[in-house]
């Protein structure tokens, strides 16, 4: 699997986060081997991003959504505002699940919470994370 280092506030293709840190293409929370790798967000389909991540309904990005919360590891969260690029915003844990209220848009199931935890910068954090990716 190919490694980029990540740095907060640069730009990544889908492609480029796929091969370093795993899980699928499409997948707003990308899983491998039963484990949340990472967040995709649209800015336009998450509008409270990072913090508040809107799951869409479905059985399988509610479970992933609730999968997050359980290991309770960070991971990276990537942010696509405009153009084909995520902006990497550093790494987050989820620490909370909840179902869709009244007065949220019917679309979604539910709303998961991140919060945001100390980025180090160092080359063996991001070796750690590339390596925490892998297993």
């Amino acid at each position: 699997m190919a490694y980029t280092k990540l740095a907060i506030g640069e730009s990544y293709t889908r492609e480029q986060i796929h091969a370093t840190l795993g899980g699928g293409l499409q997948e707003f929370l990308p899983t491998k081997d039963g484990r949340v790798v990472c967040a995709c967000l649209r800015a336009n389909l998450h509008p409270e991003a990072p913090e508040r991540v809107w799951v869409a309904q479905g059985a399988r990005r509610e479970a992933t959504a609730k999968v997050a919360v359980v290991q309770g590891t960070p991971f990276p969260v990537f942010l696509r505002r405009e153009g084909p690029n995520s902006e990497y915003l550093g790494k987050y844990r989820a620490v909370h699940y909840r179902t869709c209220r009244d007065g949220e848009p019917e679309t979604i199931a539910g709303v998961l919470t991140l919060e945001k935890v100390p980025d180090t910068g160092s080359a063996a954090a991001a070796e750690k994370l590339a390596a925490d990716a892998k297993s």
